[in-house]
């Protein structure tokens, strides 16, 4: 498996709220965009990839390391990945502002 690659498949259900599930999520290079309505799970999703939330059950693995998986018990905190990924949020966010004050120019 190619060390740059994160692959995520889980649940997480917080009490009385609505299950949020990741289904065969692969990001590598490149930009990827995660959207949906207000109250859908985006930031709960970005959370559990950043070890802040403990998914119910399934797994994320970097490369050929295990971040999360139920059925190992194992539960990684990473607090330089939360802050990674803020970072690679906020470059797009950059970008895209900067696409879009160009073409508005």
């Amino acid at each position: 498996m190619n060390p740059e690659i994160l692959t995520a498949s889980f649940r997480k259900q917080f009490p009385g709220g609505p299950e949020i599930g990741v289904e065969d999520l692969r990001i590598g290079g490149g930009i990827t965009v995660l959207f949906g309505a207000s109250g859908s799970g985006k930031t709960t999703v970005l959370r559990c990839l950043a070890g802040l939330e403990r998914p119910e059950n399934g797994s994320i693995c970097f490369g050929t390391e295990d971040w999360f998986h139920e059925e190992k018990i194992i539960f990684h905190r990473h607090e330089n990945a939360a802050l990674v990924l803020c970072r690679r949020i906020t470059h797009c966010f950059r970008i895209s502002r900067s696409r879009t004050t160009s073409a508005t120019a």
